[in-house]
């Protein structure tokens, strides 16, 4: 969600980019290719299962799962007090999937925008 909300400037502009969201999303997906290659089995765990749902369906979920009040406060508070958590994730998955040879595109495309969030947030 780091390089998402970095891309688009703001959790709330985020919820209103059905692409962005849909560019989320696919990053998700390779992020949960990576752990299948290390061993974590991504299928387990509920909420990532249903990642793999079409995405014509899957965007209008995660945009209205989102938008929920509960959700959009506890991913703003979130980001507020712990966006370096989130940007520390990122680029150790990042790094991880370099290590091992694991294209990721879609994820790699957020590097800049977070770097870029960095720095007019700070």
């Amino acid at each position: 969600m780091a390089g998402a909300v970095a891309e688009t400037g703001t959790f709330d502009a985020l919820l209103k980019d059905k692409k962005a969201i849909r560019k989320m999303i696919c990053a998700w997906r390779e992020g949960l290719e990576l752990c299948q290659l290390y061993g974590i089995p991504k299928h387990r765990y509920k909420p990532t299962k249903y990642l793999s749902l079409p995405l014509f369906l899957l965007v209008p979920v995660m945009k209205f799962m989102l938008s929920q009040p509960l959700v959009a406060e506890m991913v703003t508070n979130h980001m507020h007090s712990g966006y370096a958590e989130w940007v520390d994730q990122y680029f150790e998955i990042k790094r991880s999937a370099e290590k091992e040879s694991i294209p990721m595109p879609q994820w790699n495309s957020y590097s800049d925008f977070i770097e870029q969030f960095l720095e007019n947030n700070s």
